[in-house]
């Protein structure tokens, strides 16, 4: 019991730990990450895949590698250009780029300014072209670890022969215990990739610029002051390394799981990448508020950006010290249809029938009720994946059997059933953008018990694994939810108890309850559900109502 209360104050004690942290992050100040409050998709030059080892890839391998990479980082809050140039002729890009970046900026900036009646014309400033001109960036994949390999191992394994023995002038057939030594092949791959991504950087040729940096000066070179020239100023590197390893009897294997582990490894890397993109500030979508009501904001970003249902968003207003101070948390309920087309020198919505602001639900907010419009909203970039520990109970019926179990409550004495203590391990995945609606998950849970027998002996265990539906509910930080899993079971006693048993269980539960959003990575949790499970074995039920509470941790 001592333990049991330990187990327990501690976990009281991280609760409150956390619930305290949650109320600190509304305090809490960023860095100002962006002149613009609206989001523009910048450039996203691909130069190619160079590296020590790109060159051991053969054909087919670079072009499966290069088609990986690039659907996983090139997300849709890029403008993409496709130059493959190696990364030591960068100055000719430089060149070209300047040219149609500076061409684009200015047609923008007229669309953008307003018309000034004392002058007759568009005011542009420096300040507004300058926003416009260093959007853009490059980028190219360095393969810099590339080492397959080999080991062997020799295993002695004791295998059952039949073996024909003579008994009494007869032959007779038994099976034999032989050793026999096996060669244990191990096929190793070690790949390791570096993403580096650089800053186009364009600023015109005045004197002020040109004591900026060594390259403005070098590119600024005979032009005059009203000239553009471009300088790249390294922005960030992701590196991403790891080793994958089979075994096999087989040596004629090899080149199939070289293939399997470089083809695994490459989805690995590319993923991991792809998500480390998404939290880089340049490229973190973020945008001010169009408008807000009591429980919803609508952003002016969707579908160009490739928004995904579910997706987060920290709320800011901008201090005017330039420090951004957190104001709330929203998540995306409907997908605005942004896209626009050209009609002559007119530009027209995709889909009028579609609305055309992205809706997202307040989930918390700090200060006021409500979020009010112009406050920016900034991606918080999460996996979806959550992972969960709780305190669980549990009907359990043993019918006839001595049973009296150390633990649990007495349920009914004519059934020997009883109300037992647990522990659950939880996993979900969210698959609402897959299903088209929002606050779905996929989830599966794993649930045990060890306890003692007071009527003879020690070790009686139950367990059960289920898989299912979770739809989810939000009205700010309290959330509902509905459910139902399909699983398997068990419960087994030990032979020096009263003689042994083992009853496997099969069927599914209901699953209802709710939760409490503490932080986007947090929540406490706390759920009721009817088991419905029929028996094959020993005369044991698992069937009736439990309960569960405990904390769930999301990234």
């Amino acid at each position: 019991m001592e333990a049991r209360s330990a187990i327990w104050l501690g976990g009281i004690l991280i609760c409150v730990w956390v619930l305290c942290g949650g109320q600190e992050v509304h305090a809490r100040t960023l860095p100002n990450v962006s002149k613009d409050a609206q989001f523009r998709r910048p450039f996203f030059s691909f130069l190619g895949l160079e590296g020590k080892y790109h060159k051991q890839l053969k054909d087919k391998q670079r072009q499966w590698f290069l088609r990986t990479f690039r659907q996983k980082v090139e997300l849709k809050r890029f403008r993409y250009l496709d130059i493959h140039i190696p990364s030591r002729d960068i100055g000719i890009f430089i060149k070209k780029m300047v040219k149609v970046i500076v061409a684009r900026s200015q047609g923008i900036a007229k669309m953008r300014a307003e018309w000034d009646s004392q002058f007759q014309g568009y005011t542009i400033t420096t300040e507004l072209l300058n926003s416009l001109h260093n959007r853009s960036f490059l980028y190219w994949l360095e393969l810099e670890h590339f080492y397959p390999s080999r080991r062997q191992r020799i295993e002695v394994k004791e295998v059952e022969v039949e073996e024909e023995v003579e008994e009494n002038g007869k032959k007779v057939t038994k099976k034999v215990k032989k050793k026999v030594k096996k060669i244990i092949y191990t096929f190793v791959l070690k790949l390791g990739v570096r993403l580096v991504v650089q800053k186009l950087h364009v600023l015109d040729c005045r004197p002020a610029h040109r004591k900026q940096s060594k390259q403005f000066a070098r590119a600024c070179r005979a032009k005059p002051d009203h000239a553009y020239a471009g300088a790249v100023i390294p922005y960030k590197q992701l590196v991403w390394l790891h080793e994958a390893t089979r075994d096999s009897e087989d040596l004629g294997s090899e080149q199939a799981l070289q293939q399997e582990m470089f083809q695994s490894l490459t989805r690995q890397a590319a993923r991991q990448l792809g998500f480390r993109m998404r939290e880089l500030d340049a490229f973190r979508l973020h945008a001010p508020l169009a408008s807000a009501s009591d429980h919803h904001v609508y952003l002016p970003i969707g579908r160009v950006e490739g928004l995904r249902l579910n997706q987060g968003f920290d709320i800011y207003v901008k201090h005017v010290s330039g420090k951004l101070l957190h104001k709330g948390y929203v998540k995306v309920r409907k997908i605005g249809d942004n896209r626009m087309t050209m009609t002559g020198h007119r530009r027209h919505r995709v889909s009028t029938k579609e609305p055309f602001y992205t809706k997202a639900q307040t989930i918390t907010s700090s200060g006021s009720w409500r979020l009010k419009k112009g406050m920016l909203a900034f991606e918080r970039p999460m996996w979806g994946t959550s992972f969960g520990l709780s305190w669980s109970m549990f009907a359990l019926a043993f019918g006839n059997r001595a049973v009296l179990p150390d633990a649990g409550v007495l349920l009914s004495a004519e059934d020997n059933a009883y109300w037992m203590p647990g522990l659950r391990l939880y996993l979900s995945h969210d698959v609402s953008h897959a299903f088209g609606t929002s606050e779905w998950y996929v989830d599966t849970a794993a649930e045990f018990s060890l306890f003692a027998n007071k009527g003879g002996g020690v070790g009686i265990f139950a367990g059960f694994w289920h898989a299912g539906l979770l739809k989810k509910f939000h009205y700010r930080q309290f959330v509902g939810l509905i459910g139902g899993r399909l699983g398997i079971g068990g419960v087994a006693g030990m032979k020096d108890t009263f003689g042994g048993f083992a009853a496997f269980t099969l069927g599914g539960e209901l699953v209802t309850g709710g939760e409490f959003f503490v932080a986007p990575w947090f929540s406490l949790k706390l759920r009721v559900g009817l088991r419905l499970h029929t028996t094959i074995g020993d005369d044991v039920s698992a069937s009736g109502i439990w309960t569960w509470l405990g904390m769930m941790f999301t990234f």
